[in-house]
């Protein structure tokens, strides 16, 4: 309707202003083709050239609807006016001329074949190579053979049926489904030219209207004075003669539009990379073509018969995967140029290819190429593998319980597939992209398996333990106080001689060579940073003195839930609540609900960043906590979970406020229940409580890493810098102990 709205607007033009009434319908782009056989024809005789159109499709094939249309419209036309009595000079001029007009309009629909053998000898001008919305046999022009055997698309079977000279109107109500989309324009055409009230057909009193229409029927058929000669003939015509003559001029300028004030600039580049180069530069305004949808015509000539069967259903997995991700066509072309860089790393190891649309293309035309049919359906299941893995993992608004049920389909156990969604949230919420990368690897590996297959069990236990690897090797190399992500060691994994790519290494697509590797880059950077090996001993002496909130606060989310879990606190005298090993499932922290619970939420500093120096609490506060440059409070020693609740309700309150707080959130499970309210209120030279806490209190369930806290506080009134020091201590020994143990 768009294209048939600008039409309109230059036939107004022209209309008021004969000499400004050019349209301009931008540019086409063809690429020559060999008429291979099997795929585009059923005979060499059938046409001297093909061109396979990069960029003017839909203007194209509407162009060839609305042709057709008017066809009809005019043969209507012609019609009503062999019936107006009398002979006229301009009658007979309009009629002749839309004659000749609607014989041009068949070259808008059909060629002539160029053998004599041809049966029939007229063939439709556009087919479609894949019919993708089907996903039926290819289009192909057939020499003698029958039509409905070849023409599968429905713009074929449309301009077939414009052949055998069947109506618009009956194609689009017998041979076409309702939701086509050719039907759909054509209807919008049949409708808005067969409406007699449209806004070119002028009434009786519109005399200025009938005077300059007359008028550019000089344009067409000659100088003669129009007005003078036949605006007394048009004004004797009946209301339904006159609107007959006129609807025949409508058509007949709307047709000298279309055909002889219409231009494009039409490219015929020498070959497609050309052609595809110049379709993105040329293309500012409209929808980018990504480059998935430029391989098309590569790999219909690689498989020829077997693309539909072997080939469109994996391209069409990737398209519907790409929309899943984004509709917006902009930011589609972004995400696929993302993924065609992501994919040349980890097939080939290939670092070097940019988003530039040709150098993308390039790549993709290279390896369809250089690989037999196999490699290449393998390549494709690849990215589509690899978009899977997008859809389900990275993105932030994922959901979990969708991502866990994922995994459970392809064979993972319950509490593994809980397990791999963590790290997934972790590395999300981390901005830690690269680790996706090298988890993907596995993650592709284990979807080109049959679940059932006894490969396929061992690639489940490779992909949890590559995730599990991944999400220990970042907390490590973090917790040495590294602010910068291992980026370059994810990408050696490519690079390297000894590498994971598709192409070369898949030989090392396990979690035990992945571990190797992570725990010599954890040992390379220990050496260099801190000139010790990578051992017990110096990561947590590294790693207690990290102000590890401050830089990285997922990871010290991470790190407090695995320091946490399956725990219970030591309430021997003197241990001061430390952590100590739980019976197994006694505190489940490592989990996605663990993630998510709302008491382990946000993270509480205990000592506070901004401490409300009351006076008389002045000697409960140690003041070496506070150093000038405010880092010791954000080591992992000062640091605890609460609910986002919870947290602002105590604010900026001092240690005992805060014990007194803690004891509440725990009173009714482990650690304090000896204790009563008044007794630590009474020792804590507590007198005023906010109103709020005793309503937090009762609200919430036990938490259970709050209840290390309270059997330190009940043994210690005050929270000292040596208590940091010491809890970070215990913390960093049981991370360290569970993440290395994830590298073996």
């Amino acid at each position: 309707m768009k294209m048939l709205e600008d039409i309109e607007d230059s036939v107004k033009i022209k209309l008021g202003e004969p000499k400004s009434h050019n349209f301009f319908l931008g540019t086409l782009i063809l690429l020559k083709q060999e008429a291979t056989i099997g795929v585009v024809t059923d005979s060499e005789f059938i046409s001297n050239t093909i061109y396979t159109v990069i960029d003017g499709q839909q203007r194209l094939t509407t162009l060839s609807i609305l042709a057709a249309v008017l066809q009809d419209s005019i043969a209507n036309t012609l019609n009503d006016l062999s019936s107006i009595p009398g002979e006229n000079d301009l009658k007979e001029r309009v009629s002749n001329d839309l004659i000749r007009k609607s014989e041009n309009l068949r070259g808008w629909q059909r060629f002539s074949a160029t053998s004599p053998r041809a049966s029939p000898p007229e063939k439709p001008l556009i087919i479609r190579s894949i019919d993708a919305a089907s996903l039926k046999a290819i289009d192909q022009w057939t020499l003698k053979g029958n039509p409905g055997d070849f023409y599968q698309s429905d713009i074929a079977i449309f301009l077939q049926s414009r052949i055998e000279n069947v109506e618009t109107k009956s194609i689009f109500a017998d041979r076409l489904a309702k939701n086509s989309k050719v039907r759909e324009v054509g209807e919008s055409f049949l409708n808005y030219l067969s409406n007699p009230n449209f806004k070119f057909l002028i009434s009786q009193e519109d005399a200025g209207v009938l005077r300059r229409t007359l008028e550019r029927l000089e344009l067409l058929y000659g100088g003669l004075d129009y007005c003078a000669l036949y605006e007394p003939y048009v004004n004797e015509l009946s209301s339904q003669d006159r609107r007959t003559l006129l609807r025949g001029i409508y058509f007949s300028l709307t047709c000298d539009v279309l055909m002889e004030r219409t231009y494009v600039v039409t490219l015929k580049p020498e070959d497609s990379a050309l052609a595809y180069d110049m379709f993105q530069s040329i293309n500012g305004t409209g929808v980018p073509l990504t480059t998935i949808e430029v391989i098309k015509p590569d790999l219909v000539q690689k498989f020829i018969g077997a693309y539909a069967v072997q080939v469109q259903p994996k391209i069409t997995a990737i398209e519907n995967l790409l929309s899943t991700i984004t509709n917006d066509p902009e930011k589609k072309n972004t995400r696929t140029a993302e993924l065609i860089c992501d994919i040349a790393r980890t097939y080939e190891g290939n670092t070097s290819i940019t988003k530039i649309f040709s150098a993308q293309r390039g790549f993709l035309k290279r390896v369809i190429d250089e690989s037999n049919n196999s490699e290449c359906l393998e390549f494709l299941d690849l990215m589509k593998h690899d978009l899977a893995y997008r859809v389900y993992f990275t993105r932030n608004n994922s959901d979990v319980d969708q991502m866990r049920s994922h995994l459970i389909q392809l064979g993972l156990p319950f509490h593994d597939a809980d397990l791999v969604v963590l790290v997934m949230l972790y590395l999300n919420a981390a901005n830690h992209a690269y680790a996706h990368r090298v988890i993907s690897v596995f993650y592709s590996k284990l979807a080109y398996l049959d679940p059932l297959s006894e490969s396929a069990a061992s690639a489940r236990t490779d992909f949890v333990h590559a995730t599990k690897s991944c999400a220990a090797f970042f907390t490590l190399w973090t917790g040495l106080g590294q602010a910068r992500f291992p980026d370059a060691v994810y990408k050696s994994l490519f690079t390297d001689l000894e590498n994971i790519t598709f192409k070369d290494g898949r030989h090392n697509q396990t979690s035990a060579f992945l571990n190797r590797v992570f725990r010599r880059a954890l040992n390379d950077i220990s050496m260099n940073s801190l000139t010790k090996p990578f051992d017990l001993e110096s990561w947590v002496a590294a790693f207690i003195v990290n102000p590890i909130y401050k830089s990285k606060k997922a990871v010290t989310r991470f790190s407090l839930l695995v320091a946490h879990h399956d725990t219970q606190p030591d309430l021997d005298l003197g241990k001061g609540g430390m952590l100590k090993d739980g019976p197994a499932g006694c505190s489940s922290y490592l989990s996605t609900d663990g993630w998510l619970r709302p008491s382990n939420r946000t993270i509480e500093h205990i000592a506070v960043q901004t401490p409300d120096l009351d006076p008389t609490l002045d000697h409960l506060v140690d003041k070496d906590i506070y150093e000038l440059d405010q880092t010791t409070i954000h080591r992992i020693g000062n640091l605890t979970f609460l609910s986002p609740d919870e947290n602002p309700a105590i604010g900026r309150a001092s240690w005992p406020l805060k014990l007194f707080f803690y004891w509440s959130l725990t009173n009714r499970g482990v650690g304090g229940g000896h204790v009563t309210s008044d007794d630590l209120l009474r020792s804590l030279g507590i007198e005023k409580i906010p109103p709020s806490l005793p309503q937090l209190a009762e609200s919430a369930n036990f938490v259970n890493h709050l209840a290390p806290l309270v059997q330190y506080g009940i043994e210690n009134r005050t929270w000292t810098l040596n208590a940091i020091q010491s809890r970070g201590k215990n913390l960093a020994n049981r991370i360290y102990t569970t993440l290395t143990s994830w590298l073996v």
